[in-house]
């Protein structure tokens, strides 16, 4: 009986619109919580050091010869690389 009361106290109620959470599930959404803190900050980090090697590829790209056969331009990757870290920043 005690394990039916459990079940519908984390259900949801759709008269009262709520959505009703017990003490454990409430303890893991804090946990996911802090976790998806630490990976945005980690993501944030990521998005800077794909900024730091798109400007490095755009510095260093002119003292690298390209072939003749190559069909773009170097320097296109730094656009590449920025153009990913603000895609990556979106969601951090």
């Amino acid at each position: 009986m005690e394990n039916q009361t459990e079940s519908t106290n984390s259900t949801y109620n759709s008269h009262e619109g709520k959505l009703n959470l017990t003490d454990n599930s409430k303890y893991y959404i804090g946990i996911i919580g802090k976790w998806a803190n630490f990976l945005s900050i980690l993501m944030f980090i990521l998005c800077g050091f794909i900024v730091i090697a798109a400007i490095s590829f755009l510095v260093f790209s002119s003292f690298i010869p390209t072939p003749s056969d190559f069909p773009f331009p170097l320097w296109l990757f730094s656009f590449v690389y920025l153009l990913m870290g603000l895609v990556y920043f979106m969601p951090a």
